[in-house]
This record gives C-alpha cells, sequence and structure tokens, in this order.
C-alpha cells in the first residue's frame, strides 16, 4: 500500500525546513567567517579612550550633559601587511565599516531597519538642512571611500566625525591614526551612543596595523544606569553581540589588504 502525506502537509513541512536550512547556512558561514580573526588576538576592554571621552562628537551630540554611561572597546594587530603599507587609511577605515554594518553579524538587524525605513537618529547639533543621501543599500558601502559626513545609515546611525591623518614627515618617526565616528539614537530620547572605528599605525612596525573600535551609549535625557548592566544575561550577550560584529568588520581590513597583496 503506498501512503503518502497530504499536500498541505508536506507544504507546511517545507516551509518549516527551508528557513531552518537557510538560517543553519547562515550561521555556519558566519562562524566560519569570524573563524579568521580569532578572539585570543582580541584585547577587549570595558572603557573607551581618552581620546574619545574628550572628543566633539561625545561631548555635543552622544552625551552633552556627562551622564553616566556604558563603554567598551576591542582591538586586534593584524600583521604581515607587505606592499598592502600603501592602503590608505581611509580604505582600511572604508572595509572597516562596511565589515561592522554590512556583514553578516548585523545582517537580520540590517534586514528589520531596511523593512521598517524609519529615522531613528537624531541630533541636536547636526544641521538637517543638505543632509547627503542615506545608505540603505549595503552595496554603498563597499567601496575604498567612506561615506560623506552625516550620512545616515539605514535609519538608525549617522557619520558625526571623520578624521584622516595627513602624510607627513613626522609620521614615519611617530604613531599615526584616522578614525570615523558613526553616532546612533537621539538626543532627546533615553538613548545614545557613539561608535569609533580606528585605524592605528606604528612607525617601528610598517608592517602592522592595529583595528581599533570603541562604543560608547547612554541615556542623554536623565542621569541614570541601562537596566542592561544590572542583568547579566543581557549584559553577556550584548558584549558578545559586540565581539562578534568587531570579529567581522576586522576580517573584512583583513581581505582588502589580502586583496592589495595579491
Amino acid at each position: 500500500m503506498n501512503f503518502r502525506l497530504p499536500q498541505t502537509r508536506t507544504i507546511a513541512l517545507g516551509m518549516v525546513a527551508i528557513p531552518a536550512l537557510l538560517v543553519t547556512k547562515h550561521a555556519l558561514q558566519t562562524y566560519l567567517k569570524l573563524a579568521q580573526a580569532p578572539r585570543r588576538r582580541i584585547i577587549e576592554i570595558d572603557s573607551i579612550p581618552d581620546s574619545l571621552k574628550d572628543s566633539v562628537t561625545r561631548k555635543t551630540l552622544a552625551n552633552p550633559r556627562g551622564h553616566v554611561s556604558i563603554s567598551d572597546s576591542r582591538f586586534m594587530d593584524i600583521h604581515g601587511i607587505g606592499n598592502a603599507q600603501s592602503l590608505s587609511d581611509e580604505t582600511l577605515l572604508a572595509a572597516f565599516v562596511g565589515g561592522f554594518f554590512c556583514g553578516r553579524v548585523f545582517a537580520p538587524e540590517r534586514v528589520l531597519l531596511g523593512m521598517a525605513k524609519l529615522d531613528f537618529v537624531n541630533f541636536s547639533a547636526i544641521e538637517k538642512d543638505s543632509l547627503p543621501p542615506p545608505v540603505w543599500d549595503s552595496e554603498r558601502l563597499h567601496g575604498d571611500r567612506l561615506p560623506p559626513l552625516h550620512t545616515k545609515l539605514f535609519g538608525a546611525f549617522q557619520v558625526a566625525h571623520v578624521e584622516l591623518a595627513e602624510a607627513s614627515p613626522t609620521a614615519k618617526t611617530h604613531q599615526s591614526s584616522s578614525s570615523v565616528d558613526v553616532v546612533f539614537g537621539s538626543d532627546k530620547t533615553q538613548f545614545a551612543g557613539v561608535h569609533r572605528f580606528t585605524i592605528i599605525r606604528e612607525a617601528d612596525k610598517p608592517d602592522s596595523v592595529r583595528v581599533y573600535h570603541a562604543s560608547m551609549a547612554c541615556n542623554p535625557t536623565v542621569n541614570r544606569r541601562f537596566q542592561l548592566e544590572t542583568i547579566f544575561p543581557l549584559h553577556k550577550l550584548h558584549k558578545l553581540y559586540a565581539m562578534w560584529l568587531f570579529q567581522e568588520a576586522s576580517v573584512e581590513v583583513m581581505r582588502r589588504i589580502e586583496a592589495e597583496r595579491c
């Protein structure tokens, strides 16, 4: 006797199985990519550098009232860059930012933001007139140039400051760094913050670069801590997500360097 599942049941099983397979594939590909920037090579700190604490971005946008905040930083050295030394800091920063916002880790958040098509980022100190076109397509972040100043990314982030080191005689004998600040939230709500992406070069280590990501968030209207800090599982989940984002962003810098070496 030949038994057959009803067609509706077969369709229902397919509707469950196919998304499950896609999620599994995405998770596996993400894991394999993150493994290229192993956590043992990454230094994690529960603070931000003084350069960000004292920055105009933090003082005028992300935390203008100096409220209590949560912050963390991660950095990793990439060695053996060879002839990729000629790559500009902007090129490496573009890969860093692109890997952070356009990678597999950020994909679910990016898809939701794209579906919502809302504007979640708003800061009083940033002029609203003549803003650059917003970025909704991740392909726009895949080049060697950073998005223009004040560009909004996926409706939730905004380029607030760019500082690129100039090639000069002193750069050959000292440390040089270039950075881009990306703010999120609003100074009119109870959530705002900043991501700083930095490329650091040491004159005595010409064959390596350091990728550095620092992040700060606060309640800009009420001076109180986030509950996230007091709920252990949520705090750990936040730090894990931040680590994954950093790993994938670092891998994109490594890939850009490798492409130049080939």
